[in-house]
């Protein structure tokens, strides 16, 4: 008996040391306590995914419920993790996370802040009973919120959720919510804040509401402000706020209502520093004198990456960088952009971009009336270090040759251009190879050739009468030709019907 027993402990003698052996073994605790905590944060932000090896509920692990997975690997490992309550802090809940689950971990998380990822079901089918009990465990919690995420809310449940988050949450530092709202909804819809969110927030660097208007709260010392889908606020409102965030990196917003109307002047705009600006995007639906002066009021740097989307019938001459000097010098150096013609999903449309899309403006038209061409794309934005133009026309746009015509007697005479018609009609490659032509009806000097410096053409598109196009085609190119303006390159494909 004794010697059996001898024999057993010699085993675990002998087993602990090959473990001592082992490469893991050297890492210093500390070190092993950071990498844990790299890992187990960034596990809450990587996207669920089916794994036989690593899947809970056809979600990977995240956040505490790798901790779990961890402390199971040896004794070692448990010890160091279950001292250590900053390594139970990322707590990830969805529908099937159990409260006692949930209640275990804010139990070994101490007096820990919490990062808290709170994600409802991806459809209707799937029952919130447990997000509603772990909803009251964590509001119980409500003053040691660092980061809440609220991601896939439905409305009755983001009602009854949200609404337990009562006491101040003096801590919090980063919140999200993303909820499922149609976009008619998010328009229309305006929803309070549950009272501890909407009061002042004095570590609230980062806020992200997607899909969801909120009454428009005095933001101030942000380093990020993302809300799409928001009922515009007040443009005395929304300027003091940029006032009060001189260290934004992001500002994201996509804005609805007009709210310089019957204002008889607005006020002269004031300079925003915001040297830190890394992504500016700004959106207003139906107020573009608004959006005007939010653009003349900031100051940015030119390597900041810009999105703005223009709404309107654009009938009087526009010069953006006449408005904005930061504006002039984030595209002072853009030597290739693209001009995309379009309206496939809804409204006509012309986009001005980098071929990186690190800048982008959009020109919106409701309805069937397009005026006002010649003020839009290069008309409004003069580049004036560009080289390189490609034109580049959906397949559904309603372009006539008169359109066609404006839009390329805008590109200067030293700049190449390439020209892609993707999926376009007949009726769009007959308009466009007549502009070509100068036989559009829009007067031009005499012997001029419309946009001289056209050098590539590319015509990939479903034809209904081929012998058609390419007849145009050799008319149009040969009388280019005559006139001095060669093609380099031509590409022409038939798309499968």
């Amino acid at each position: 008996m004794s010697d059996s027993r001898s024999a057993g402990a010699g085993e675990i003698t002998l087993g602990s040391a090959k473990n001592s052996c082992a490469q893991i073994a050297r890492v210093p605790d500390d070190v092993l306590h950071d990498i844990f905590y790299l890992a187990i944060a960034s596990s809450c932000q990587i996207p669920g995914s089916f794994d036989e090896a690593g899947s809970y509920g056809g979600h990977a692990y995240r956040g505490s419920m790798l901790s779990v997975v961890l402390s199971h690997v040896c004794d070692y490992w448990r010890n160091l993790l279950l001292g250590s309550p900053q390594l139970w802090t990322f707590i990830h809940v969805v529908t099937y996370t159990k409260p006692i689950i949930l209640r275990e971990f804010l139990a070994r998380s101490g007096a820990a802040l919490l990062s808290v990822y709170f994600e409802g079901p991806d459809t209707y089918l799937v029952s919130t009973e447990n997000l509603h009990e772990n909803a009251l465990l964590l509001a119980s919690h409500s003053t040691r919120l660092a980061e809440f995420e609220g991601k896939n809310l439905r409305e009755e449940d983001r009602e009854l959720i949200l609404s337990l988050f009562s006491s101040p949450i003096s801590r919090l530092h980063s919140l999200s919510l993303h909820v499922q709202n149609s976009y008619a909804e998010a328009w229309t819809e305006v929803w309070a804040y549950p009272s501890g969110f909407a009061n002042p927030q004095p570590r609230l660097r980062e806020v992200s509401v997607v899909t969801l208007s909120i009454p428009w709260l005095r933001y101030s010392h942000l380093t990020s402000l993302i809300l799409t889908y928001q009922i515009a606020p007040l443009l005395t409102e929304l300027v003091w706020t940029l006032q009060h965030c001189p260290d934004l990196r992001t500002l994201v917003m996509t804005l609805h209502g007009n709210v310089s109307s019957g204002v008889p002047s607005l006020p002269a705009p004031s300079i925003i520093n915001l040297p830190r600006l890394q992504e500016l995007s700004l959106k207003w639906a139906d107020d573009l004198d608004a959006l005007l002066h939010i653009i003349a009021c900031l100051s940015f740097p030119p390597s900041t990456e810009v999105e703005l989307a223009l709404h309107g019938a654009f009938e009087t001459p526009l010069d953006l960088t006449h408005h904005s000097p930061s504006l002039r010098e984030r595209v002072a150096e853009i030597r290739t952009a693209w001009l995309w013609i379009g309206d496939e999903t809804g409204p006509i449309t012309i986009a001005l971009c980098t071929e990186d899309r690190s800048f982008v403006i959009e020109w919106h038209w409701i309805g069937e009336v397009i005026t006002g061409l010649e003020h839009v794309g290069l008309g409004a934005i003069p580049l004036p270090s560009l080289e390189h133009l490609v034109l580049h026309d959906s397949r559904s746009w309603r372009s006539r040759d008169t359109h066609w015509a404006l839009i390329l007697r805008q590109t200067p005479l030293s700049v190449e251009v390439s020209v892609h018609l993707r999926g376009a009609t007949d009726y769009i490659a007959h308009a466009f190879l007549s502009a070509l032509r100068g036989t559009s009806g829009v007067d031009a000097p005499a012997g001029n050739v419309v946009c001289r410096t056209l050098v590539h053409f590319s015509f990939i598109a479903r034809w209904d009468s081929p012998t058609e196009i390419l007849k145009d085609m050799l008319t149009t190119f040969r009388l280019r030709a005559k006139r001095g303006a060669r093609l380099s390159s031509l590409e022409i494909q038939r798309q499968a019907q």
